[in-house]
């Protein structure tokens, strides 16, 4: 393992090292820079957390051989412990009441790599007052690690904790979440998701999105070797409601109601989006009816029929280009309005409009590349479009 610890004449004042020593790839470092709000960008360090929402929360830190981990301390009541032993790693954790539940896993990760173990924490039962906490090591491997059953909450408190990493471990970052994670639709203060950490740590490679609708400089990120981008065409608008019907006339003198017309169809989606619905009939008039006074009561009138909805506006087009250029001009397509298409994504001299007419189809809401399939959530019914890009170091 001594060969992961940096030779001072090789440091170069500070900056990254020469590509033979490769203790966390430079996706992963970029990824680092973009999550959690308590972060440690480097290797060693530690980091006081911050967090509002103690019983909700993820960790994610690169292990080299030998390296450990430790949130709270070393031991005791709400405290992480994780190290590793080659190609063991060992997960610890202690709540504030109960036994302390540690687990193993064997990474595949090659002794001059350090793994990624990705911690997190959840809250189930009727007030929220039961905890789970999961790992999942290099984005393949999940393990359970702790289930508490304790009807009064049994917490693991982090809030002021340090986070602290030895000099073969780092590259960390915390944040809180609601909601589930590793792909179960969280909603969290990480603006990453698993699908960027895991090509991150497998290929050295990630995704990443730019859906900024105003014309804006990108800069190509440092280090890049390889470039794809998808551009995407804004989504169609939907389409605007059908007017409704007209009312019907009450029946004079005391004779039947004029039914109520029908509402018009609602417009077809942006886009060659989806057609609209169709309206809702009016109703019939009312007979009239005779009183016991022998008067008689005009039929009512019917009422008018409901504007059909509008068709869902369809996704915009796609098309793909590679780049070697270091900065380019780019520009989001915005999403359709009232039944409008989307307006065309433009990088660079390309645009999604060259996709038009002989289109390859229109965006998926995935995109599969490298060993990750990547929910984009680009050019949707109403939705603004973007750039997608796949960067490999």
């Amino acid at each position: 393992m001594g060969f992961l610890i940096r030779r001072s004449w090789n440091n170069r004042g500070g900056v990254d090292p020469t590509p033979w020593e490769k203790p966390v790839n430079q996706a992963s470092k970029w990824l680092v820079a973009k999550s959690g709000t308590n972060r440690i960008e480097g290797e060693g360090g530690s980091v006081v957390v911050q967090n509002n929402e103690s019983r909700k929360f993820l960790l994610s830190v690169f292990v080299g051989d030998g390296g450990t981990v430790n949130l709270g301390g070393t031991s005791g009541a709400n405290t992480i412990q994780i190290s590793r032993t080659g190609s063991s790693v060992t997960v610890s954790a202690q709540a504030n009441s109960g036994g302390k539940a540690t687990n193993t896993v064997t990474t595949e990760m090659p002794s001059d790599t350090w793994c990624n173990i990705y911690l997190k924490a959840s809250v189930s039962g009727g007030l929220s007052n039961q905890i789970t906490i999961t790992a999942m090591v290099d984005f393949v491997t999940t393990i359970g690690l702790m289930s508490t059953g304790d009807v009064f909450g049994n917490k693991l408190n982090t809030g002021g904790k340090t986070l602290t990493c030895n000099s073969l471990a780092g590259w960390a970052w915390f944040g809180s979440t609601t909601g589930g994670f590793f792909g179960w639709g969280a909603t969290s203060t990480v603006p990453i998701s698993d699908a960027k950490y895991r090509e991150a740590v497998l290929s050295n490679a990630t995704w990443d999105i730019d859906s900024n609708t105003t014309s804006h400089t990108w800069n190509r990120p440092t280090g890049v070797r390889y470039l794809r981008a998808w551009l995407i065409q804004g989504g169609g608008g939907t389409g605007t409601s059908g007017t409704p019907g007209v009312p019907g006339s009450p029946g004079f003198p005391c004779t039947w109601g004029t039914p109520g017309s029908a509402g018009q169809p609602g417009a077809r989606g942006g886009n060659d989006g989806e057609p609209g619905y169709p309206g809702s009939p009016g109703t019939a008039g009312g007979p009239p009816t005779q009183n016991p006074d022998g008067s008689c009561t005009d039929g009512s009138a019917g009422s008018a029929g409901a504007g059909g909805a509008g068709g869902a506006g369809g996704r915009g087009v796609m098309v793909q280009m590679v780049t070697t250029q270091n900065s380019l001009t780019l520009k989001a397509g915005t999403a359709g309005k009232n039944g409008g298409d989307g307006g065309h994504t433009s990088f660079g001299d390309v645009s999604s409009i060259s996709a038009m007419p002989w289109s390859n189809g229109r965006s998926p809401a995935s995109l599969s590349f490298g060993k990750t399939t990547f929910q984009h959530q680009l050019g949707g019914s109403d939705q603004p479009g973007g750039v997608v890009f796949y960067l490999q170091w």
